[in-house]
């Protein structure tokens, strides 16, 4: 049984519920969520040890990742019957740790946050999103808010908050536009106003926006972008999301679009220099960012060691 209902641990446990006495014993109950703990949902379930989550990315018919999740109380073979229903559907899957935001989500909240503050400190939103798109990414970070929905990225953003703190703090900006019913795509108003297949930028943001207008070069704004990103991928190695660089790196190429030429962000790191991206952090926290680079991160770039020195070969499936 494949659950896709709407993301709340109690309707997602309701359904559960009123499902799990009927499962056949060789059958496993795969919740797709995005953010919501699979421990959590399988708690007090007489068949939790059959419960696992898949996690699928948008669009679906595109993208060729899912997110494979065992609880704390998931049987292995539940994993392998899920490993093997993604492999049927054509998709590439990847188990990674049931924690907040599991692994993809994760990294694109602080790209996207970190998008959402360069637009209230006054730099264009069409700015930023042809930057991305010139740097090699499918969509920039607004019109991919507005695809998947600013509610959904709110309810994602705030788990990560609950979580991780300052550092995962959500810019005001989203819950204001969520206020108005400004939901992206499907309400034909977020970042951009939508009609149809086309998209205008959405010019009754400046009534939510206090900062006069300003410009920054394009390596500073994908810098700002994705340096962030490296640093919870950092945090994701450190905390044993997923113990391989080369994987999580495919996971981003494969669940976001991230330009397969960089190789991923760990990758694109590698080739930069970890202790030049370190150094922007640090500069940034100085700043006032909230986020500080992680243990792991300033170790590399102290020892002047690659993300991929890390590199193992026990986290393939």
């Amino acid at each position: 049984v494949l659950e896709a209902v709407v993301e709340r641990l109690d309707v997602k446990r309701s359904v559960l519920a009123d499902i799990g006495p009927q499962l056949p014993s060789d059958a496993i109950f795969a919740t797709n969520t995005s953010a919501l703990s699979v421990t959590h949902i399988q708690q007090e379930s007489p068949v939790a040890d059959r419960v696992v989550g898949l996690h699928f990315f948008n669009p679906v018919v595109r993208m060729p990742l899912v997110e494979i999740i065992p609880g704390e109380l998931t049987d292995p073979s539940a994993v392998g019957i899920a490993l093997a229903l993604a492999r049927k559907l054509g998709k590439y899957p990847i188990i990674v740790k049931d924690s907040p935001g599991f692994l993809v989500n994760r990294l694109l909240c602080p790209y996207l946050d970190a998008a959402s503050r360069l637009l209230q400190r006054g730099v264009s939103g069409t700015t930023i999103d042809h930057v991305a798109r010139s740097h090699g990414l499918p969509m920039g970070p607004f019109r991919l808010m507005d695809e998947v929905g600013l509610d959904i990225g709110m309810e994602v953003q705030e788990t990560l908050q609950a979580a991780f703190g300052e550092r995962a703090s959500a810019s005001p900006l989203l819950a204001k536009m969520v206020d108005r019913g400004w939901l992206g795509r499907k309400s034909g108003s977020g970042f951009y106003l939508h009609h149809g297949h086309k998209a205008v930028w959405n010019q009754h943001l400046g009534d939510l926006l206090d900062s006069s207008a300003t410009s920054i070069p394009a390596a500073e704004i994908i810098h700002e972008l994705l340096d962030p990103m490296v640093d919870e991928a950092a945090r994701c190695l450190e905390e044993q999301v997923i113990d391989d660089p080369g994987l999580l790196d495919l996971a981003m190429v494969m669940g976001t679009g991230f330009p397969p030429h960089l190789g991923g962000p760990l990758r694109a790191a590698d080739g930069e220099g970890i202790a030049t991206i370190e150094q922007r952090l640090q500069a940034a926290h100085q700043a006032g960012a909230a986020r500080t680079p992680c243990a792991l991160l300033s170790d590399l770039a102290s020892s002047r060691r690659p993300f991929y020195s890390l590199s193992s070969t026990t986290g393939s499936i």
